[in-house]
């Protein structure tokens, strides 16, 4: 497969960081203040699409494109590793112009905002035949539910993400990053600030929202 892209926006994160519902609000012109950043002057003229609706086979040239991609897809295909996922390399080298945007929520926040799907799908059992796919959608929760309640496991897993990300040509890489009620975007540069200020090191801590605001104004924690 190869795919073209002339502009290309790789939205990415883990499950339940609100990908979805940013995607939503871009597309529907909610979201000015981030299009703006983005250079999307007509979100809704853009082509979105997940990984798993990339077209296959042959050659293909897409003008602009917003890519959905799950942080933890590999993981779920048994490969652990950015680039043995072929595919998202192959794009990134593809576009003439790719810009990276990561999300990222306290682990506090993600574990609350699992728990809820998590409600939702048990709610639902009583409408479902397969109990295959039941039973793969709830193991699939127990092991992210996991990865949340081990903070450094996924601090860990966002370092491996950057990393891989350093390795292409991007025009530029943003966090958007959202705690209760604040949020913002910043620099990836910046990421070692918010886990400072998350208090991955020394010990553990809820970021607070005076932490999380310096981190926004660029003045880190220190």
């Amino acid at each position: 497969m190869m795919i073209h892209v002339k502009r290309l926006i790789l939205l990415a994160g883990v499950p339940c960081v609100g990908k979805s519902f940013l995607i939503k609000r871009i597309r529907e012109g909610s979201a000015p203040l981030l299009s703006e950043q983005l250079e999307m002057s007509h979100p809704s003229s853009w082509m979105y699409v997940s990984a798993s609706e990339l077209p296959a086979g042959g050659a293909s040239f897409i003008e602009q494109m917003v890519l959905h991609y799950d942080l933890l897809g590999p993981w779920e295909d048994g490969r652990r590793d950015y680039e043995a996922c072929g595919v998202l390399g192959a794009i990134l080298d593809g576009s003439d112009e790719a810009t990276v945007v990561t999300l990222w929520a306290t682990p506090e926040d993600l574990l609350r905002r699992l728990r809820q799907r998590q409600a939702r799908l048990l709610w639902s059992f009583r409408n479902w035949r397969d109990h295959q796919q039941r039973l793969y959608r709830w193991r699939r929760f127990r092991r992210i539910e996991r990865l949340y309640a081990d903070p450094p496991r996924l601090f860990a897993q966002y370092d491996q993400w950057f990393a891989f990300c350093s390795r292409y040509r991007v025009k530029a890489h943003y966090m958007v990053i959202s705690v209760s009620d604040v949020s913002g975007v910043i620099p990836v540069a910046q990421w070692a600030d918010v886990k400072d200020a998350y208090g991955s090191k020394p010990a553990l801590r809820h970021l607070s929202r005076g932490d999380l605001q310096g981190v926004l104004r660029g003045r880190g924690t220190g």
